[in-house]
């Protein structure tokens, strides 16, 4: 079980590789700022080095996804701890390589858990999906702090949406949504932060940011079966 290499992004270019421990050791003497971006390979873009060293040491579990679907199955199903997971996993990695990624860890479950539940209601076009909510669009917003540096708004417009005021706001439906996603999916969370989100528009707030399209009547595209992420290597 190995960390990912990371690289960091320098004046346009790629710097590194660096290990795990290396970078960790250079935030925490200040000489790495946080607002640093980084990468490893095969993730879908630069992203803040303190998100990156949670792919970074998600990668310890590339032989335990099994192990992992088990788990984030027990979380949604039977609103089993994400602790007892993150402690599970914790102690066959450190039998193996000797380091607690725990806080890594419990992420990755957080952020799979809350993707399979939204799977499985997007799947059924229930909750948030549902065709008779009348709802027509959705807004981005934050529920909680931010937990990893990111200019939301820059990589919204460059997925395709459109800012009106300060509220980011698109179709139920858009394909903005899919385009915002690190991981694939239409629908929240949709990087290691799970604290952006997504909040129902009805018709007056719609028609008051002049959302273009708006239908009474929405077709969802099919989504891709689920499968655990963030764990790459």
């Amino acid at each position: 079980m190995k960390t990912a290499p990371i690289y960091l992004l320098k004046d346009g270019e790629a710097d590194g590789p660096h290990t795990d421990e290396e970078i960790v050791e250079r935030i925490e003497k200040h000489r790495l700022s946080v607002h640093t971006l980084a990468s490893i390979e095969g993730m879908p873009a630069w992203r803040s080095v303190k998100e990156t060293l949670v792919w970074s040491q998600g990668a310890v579990l590339k032989d335990l996804k099994a192990r992992v679907q088990e788990i984030i199955d027990d979380m949604v199903e039977s609103g089993g701890d994400v602790i007892a997971g993150r402690t599970d996993l914790g102690i066959e990695v450190r039998n193996c390589c000797f380091h607690d990624f725990g806080d890594s860890i419990e992420t990755i479950l957080q952020v799979n858990a809350k993707l399979l539940r939204n799977h499985r209601l997007y799947s059924a076009l229930q909750s948030d999906w549902a065709t008779e909510s009348g709802a027509p669009a959705f807004s981005l917003i934050s529920s909680g702090s931010q937990k990893f540096d990111r200019d939301w708004q820059r990589d919204w417009t460059d997925a395709g949406g459109s800012v009106k005021g300060k509220t980011m706001a698109a179709l139920r439906n858009s394909p903005v949504w899919l385009a915002l996603s690190d991981f694939g999916f239409p629908f929240p969370p949709f990087s290691m932060d799970t604290s952006k989100t997504i909040e129902v528009l009805m018709w007056d707030e719609a028609e008051d940011l002049c959302i273009e399209g708006l239908s009474r009547k929405m077709i969802f595209d099919p989504v891709r079966p689920f499968e655990v992420v963030g764990i790459l290597g």
